[in-house]
């Protein structure tokens, strides 16, 4: 019996719901936190140069956007604190150790959010396996309709 993917059905939701009312403007999120999902561990490389790359390549052309980064697993802190060391607004490390739990996501969420950063749309970026040999770059985008919902005391 094959595995399935988890989170799948979540992701198509969110891919095709669109909260604007047709017809309106819509505006692009000015305040944006940017998920970086890589390791302590430096067994996959390359895995985590593309995310760094990736990252850079946003931070680069953000505009007039304040983009925060959130780097989850050494890694990515590394790969940008030299030249976006400011834009980091959070970073965890011992991470890869072991597999993933809900708790270790709720940790990381709620860091973020008491991180005191009004933010209205969050970017993951992170990797999965296709096959034994490969991976792919992924990325999911949430935006808040509230975005002060989440961020207020």
């Amino acid at each position: 019996m094959g595995a399935r993917a988890y989170g799948v059905g979540a992701k198509t939701f969110f891919d095709n719901i669109d909260p604007n009312v047709e017809g309106a403007q819509k505006e692009e999120p000015t305040k944006q936190v940017l998920v970086l999902v890589t390791s302590d561990r430096g067994l996959c490389g390359a895995v985590h140069t593309s995310i760094v790359k990736e990252a850079k390549n946003i931070l680069n052309n953000v505009g007039n956007k304040d983009v925060r980064v959130v780097a989850i697993g050494d890694k990515a802190r590394v790969g940008l604190q030299r030249l976006y060391g400011k834009s980091l607004l959070v970073s965890g490390n011992e991470i890869g150790r072991a597999p993933p739990t809900f708790a270790d996501a709720s940790i990381a969420a709620k860091a973020i959010l008491d991180a005191g950063f009004d933010f209205e749309t969050v970017n993951i970026l992170y990797f999965t396996t296709t096959t034994m040999r490969s991976a792919e770059l992924n990325a999911m985008r949430f935006s808040f309709w509230f975005p002060n919902y989440f961020t207020s005391r």
